[in-house]
């Protein structure tokens, strides 16, 4: 089975883009105004005070909702998740171009056998989800790995979970027989 959120970049990275767009033009003026003439003619942000007994026009920053915007996204996490089973080899991957700053927490890639499947759990918040799996390693330690699903739709997440709980279920004899599991 194969899932794939690659639709859902393009609208992200718009969103990404008009975010930055508006910081960046609220910091444009911030740098660009004349402190002592106020040169500029900057509507957006503007507000007259009272100060002296003088209305004074003073610049009011309204980049907050971008920034409110922006983390919001990163909290979300990465947009782009992969997931393919089709042979004996589970590939999963997350990664997203815009959150570069993030490091591997945003860019992860993961390929190993169906049979080296232990566990797997899913984790749910507000507007955040998180697939952690747990996997045999060559020295038969369990390693845990974690990436964010949040962008898949309900209906993806249900094929992902039937997905998983199938590959779960398959060990082979020898395996499940040193776990103590009688083979069936």
């Amino acid at each position: 089975m194969k899932i794939n959120t690659r639709s859902r970049i393009r609208p992200n990275r718009i969103v990404y883009l008009l975010c930055f767009f508006g910081i960046f033009v609220n910091l444009l003026y911030r740098v660009l105004e004349n402190r002592e003439t106020g040169d500029i003619e900057f509507e957006m942000g503007q507000t007259l005070i009272h100060v002296d007994g003088h209305w004074v026009e003073w610049y009011n920053p309204i980049f907050w909702p971008f920034l409110v915007v922006l983390a919001f996204l990163i909290y979300r996490g990465p947009v782009h998740f992969k997931y393919d089973t089709d042979g004996d080899v589970m590939n999963l991957k997350v990664k997203d171009s815009f959150l570069f700053f993030l490091g591997r927490w945003a860019n992860k890639s993961y390929e190993f056998p169906k049979r080296k499947l232990l566990e797997w759990k899913l984790l749910r918040l507000p507007f955040f989800r998180m697939l952690t799996i747990v996997i045999e390693s060559k020295g038969g330690e369990p390693k845990v790995r974690r990436m964010a699903i949040s962008y898949l739709n309900d209906r993806e997440m249900n094929r992902l979970k039937m997905s998983l709980a199938r590959a779960s279920k398959i060990r082979s004899p020898h395996q499940q027989a040193s776990e103590g599991n009688p083979p069936t």
